[in-house]
């Protein structure tokens, strides 16, 4: 209701008074004088209520007046206007006079009390002890005998006489007239409200989020203080409401909304973003700060119990959280929603029920090197792919790829460090098992380049690296030693090709030979190098099979792997030996598909590569702690499972 509106019901109400006869009170006409000012002055039904409550006190010197609205419980009546006493203390007051208000709306008469009943002074707080509080008028506030509010007068000794009584009564139109005008914006607000909730979580819905993401932004840009985004996703959701249906898949929205609400702020905003989604603006809160309270919402979920299949069925979910901030990951709305909803995403990606921040920089770009061992194998072009993916993913990154035209040339890479370096980088990735390379990452040391090892995890000694980012190799042997043995029935000979010497190789071999030996009816009969080479590899296992029978073939990666099955196929044997590969390429897949390959133990390449490229960004964020080991996911990938590769 607008203002024009509020001053036509104002005159109303000056007619209504110039009508009362007012003539049974010393100073009457004042009062009435004074109500009429206060109403057309008045801002609002509630501002001017509060007025004229101030007012009737001074004027019948009380100690203390209330206005109380009527409710369902009398017991819990709000107060809308009080003077002479605190808001909690009013609260109180009104609380303890339930039986006289109850009495009064009940009859629609006033009562004057001469001297209150024990049991109410019993509870009366101890403050309003102080005030010596004696003698009390409560008149009701009412319209067609419907019950609006009361007026509650509090002296000390003189009692409220009918004079009072009477001119109190004559002038309670406009009081009763504001308190409905009150009751009508109210409701008015109430189903305004309604409009701006969900109405299943009770959490504000997507509109009236949008509306404050707008607000905050503003007045975080005009004030200079930060302000962060939660975008909240419920694992696996589907499949919970897939299982046991939807009516219990709403019943866990609202719990989940629950345990959302009680754990942010009162002026934190949490809303329902759609389906599973929901969204928390945090004032004032950079994104780093955000951390906890994210990590404290996810921690309250996970320990929620839901139902399952029966009653006393339980299970389990979780919930993936993305952060992102104005100004450390953006400076316009559009950008924060969609920074938010990358590091969701993120957080699902890294294996859910866990929190991401954005990756994303609104300020300075990273300039990144990356640098394998060479370029003669596929598998470093995958894990470069996944590098790309997050550059592409987040933005403000310039990549230098640079590698020796052969592995272990560690004289050419200090070469290409060098260059990098004079190039200006801000960080670097390298990839190596052998010591040898020390000298190069303590160049990079001295330059104060951050360092970044991927596909390795032995420590180099004496340099300083970030984070190593890789898979155990011995137990990646120790894989394909478990499903070769199964794939033999635990009885055949193998042929194991290897790498170059100072390597991944000897662990990876190490792994295998160890798992192998628990078979005693498998053996390993011959052991060649193949050096990481195609070409290599076949002429190794041509020689082989030029000389003796094997029922399985073991390269400790890809590139060798896929000698061996050329090798194999020339030989006439294709489809009557096992070979497999390690590495997860491209090229080891399609292999499988074909039916030429018969496994490869997959280290996710291009996952390496992400996991990689997100290690760097996070590195490079002072604010972000990063672990000093990083393990990539490994897997047997064969004929059964390769199409979800």
């Amino acid at each position: 209701m607008g203002r024009n509106s509020f001053l036509r019901i104002s005159k109303t109400v000056v007619r209504i008074l110039d009508s009362c006869v007012i003539d049974s009170m010393r100073g009457s006409d004042n009062l009435q004088t004074g109500i009429e000012k206060l109403i057309l002055v008045g801002t609002s039904p509630a501002a001017a209520l509060r007025d004229i409550i101030t007012l009737v006190c001074r004027k019948t010197r009380s100690r203390v007046a209330l206005l109380s609205r009527g409710e369902d419980s009398d017991k819990c009546a709000p107060v809308i206007a009080h003077h002479g006493v605190s808001t909690r203390l009013a609260d109180r007051f009104c609380a303890a006079l339930a039986p006289y208000r109850t009495e009064c709306t009940r009859t629609c008469k006033s009562i004057a009390v001469h001297a209150i009943d024990k049991a109410v002074l019993a509870a009366f707080p101890e403050e309003l002890h102080e005030l010596k509080i004696g003698r009390l008028l409560v008149i009701p506030l009412y319209k067609l005998h419907k019950p609006l509010g009361c007026l509650i007068l509090a002296r000390r000794t003189a009692d409220f006489d009918t004079d009072t009584i009477s001119t109190i009564e004559q002038n309670r139109a406009g009081l009763v007239l504001l308190l409905e005008q009150l009751d009508y914006l109210d409701t008015i607000s109430l189903y305004s409200n309604f409009a701006n909730y969900d109405g299943l979580t009770g959490l504000y819905n997507h509109r009236y989020f949008q509306q404050a993401l707008d607000k905050e932004i503003s007045r975080s840009q005009r004030l200079n203080h930060p302000v962060s985004l939660m975008m909240i996703d419920i694992d696996h959701f589907k499949q919970y409401n897939d299982s046991f249906g939807h009516p219990q898949g709403d019943a866990a929205l609202k719990n989940i909304a629950g345990a959302l609400q009680r754990s942010i702020r009162s002026y934190d905003l949490a809303a329902r973003y759609g389906g599973e989604e929901m969204v928390v603006i945090l004032p004032q809160v950079p994104p780093n700060k955000a951390l906890s309270l994210a990590e404290r919402i996810r921690t309250a979920v996970a320990e929620l119990p839901f139902r399952g299949a029966t009653d006393t069925h339980r299970v389990k979910l979780t919930v993936s959280i993305g952060i992102a901030g104005i100004p450390a990951h953006a400076k316009i709305k559009s950008e924060l929603i969609e920074r938010a909803d990358q590091a969701l995403y993120l957080a699902k990606e890294e294996g859910r029920n866990r929190v991401s921040i954005s990756l994303v920089r609104s300020r300075k770009s990273i300039r990144f090197a990356y640098c394998p061992p060479a370029f003669t194998s596929p598998y470093y072009s995958d894990i470069l792919t996944g590098v790309r993916d997050v550059m592409n993913q987040i933005g403000g990154i310039s990549l230098v790829a640079r590698a020796p035209d052969r592995e272990s040339d560690y004289l050419g890479l200090a070469r290409i460090c060098r260059s990098i370096i004079n190039d200006g980088i801000d960080a670097i990735a390298l990839s190596s098992h052998s010591d040898a390379v020390a000298p190069v990452v303590r160049e990079l040391n001295k330059a104060n380049v951050p360092v970044f090892f991927f596909n390795a995890l032995s420590k180099i000694e004496g340099a300083d690296v970030v984070s190593y980012v890789g898979y155990r190799q011995r137990q990646a042997g120790r894989e394909v030693g478990r499903f070769l043995a199964r794939s033999l029935r635990e009885h055949g000979s193998i042929l194991i090709l290897k790498g170059l010497p100072n390597s991944s190789s000897a662990d990876r071999v190490a792994g295998f030979r160890n798992e192998i030996a628990r078979f005693p009816n498998i053996r390993v009969v011959a052991t060649r190098k193949g050096d990481w080479e195609r070409a290599k590899s076949r002429r190794a296992v041509e020689q082989v099979l030029a000389k003796q029978p094997i029922d399985a073939i073991y390269a400790v990666s890809d590139e060798m792997a896929l000698g061996a099955c050329e090798a194999v196929a020339a030989a006439g044997y294709s489809g009557k030996i096992f070979i497999v590969g390690q590495d997860g390429t491209n090229a080891a897949l399609q292999a499988i598909r074909d039916g030429v390959m018969t496994a490869t133990l997959n280290t996710n390449p291009r996952e390496m590569g992400r996991i990689l490229m997100r290690t760097v960004v996070r590195g490079l964020n002072r604010r972000d702690r990063v672990e000093p080991k990083i393990f990539s996911p490994i897997n047997i990938v064969n004929l059964e499972n390769v199409d979800h590769f």
